[in-house]
C-alpha cells in the first residue's frame, strides 16, 4: 500500500502567504500605474492661466 505523503503545515501557510503577498504587490503596481498615466498630464513647468492670470491693457491690476 502506497501513502501518499502530508503535506506540512508550515509549507502550506508559507506558500499561502508567498501568493497572497504576490497578488497584492502586483496588485499595489498595477494601481499606481492606473492612478499615474489615468490622471491628466499637466506640464509642471507651464500652469494653465486663468482670467486673473492675464495683465490688464490699461495697466490697472
Amino acid at each position: 500500500m502506497i501513502r501518499s505523503p502530508l503535506s506540512d503545515p508550515l509549507e502550506t501557510a508559507l506558500s499561502w502567504a508567498w501568493v497572497l503577498g504576490t497578488v497584492a504587490g502586483l496588485a499595489a503596481v498595477g494601481l499606481l500605474a492606473h492612478t499615474e498615466y489615468s490622471s491628466g498630464q499637466n506640464p509642471l513647468a507651464q500652469p494653465k492661466l486663468s482670467v486673473e492670470d492675464v495683465p490688464r491693457a490699461d495697466g490697472s491690476g
